[in-house]
């Protein structure tokens, strides 16, 4: 039943997006879609792993729970991973660099 529902709502962005006019509207739409896709595959993932009955309350306070705990660590490997490469030394090696541009002339 929740797939066909994403299907609907993913055509209807489709067709939308085919009709939108600025780039504005439809950027929205893109980003829209994406995030749509991006749920509902981590949501089935979620879902079939740890075996929840979404059609009980229990259900779905348990997929609420595992979703959301799931999404901040996401959120935090991605923080310190741009925090990790913040802090990296891109200049690479200056001497070497200089002398390979020496060669050239």
């Amino acid at each position: 039943m929740v797939s066909w529902i994403i299907i609907v709502v993913l055509l209807i962005a489709v067709i939308l997006l085919v009709k939108a006019k600025h780039l504005k509207h439809k950027m929205s739409l893109i980003v829209l879609v994406i995030f749509v896709i991006f749920f509902y595959t981590t949501a089935s993932v979620i879902i079939r792993n740890n075996n929840i009955d979404t059609g009980s309350l229990n259900g779905i306070s348990q997929f609420t729970q595992i979703y959301f705990n799931w999404f901040i660590h996401v959120a935090s490997n991605v923080k310190s991973l741009a925090g990790n490469a913040i802090n990296m030394d891109w200049q690479g090696n200056v001497s070497n660099a200089l002398t390979n541009s020496s060669i050239g002339k």
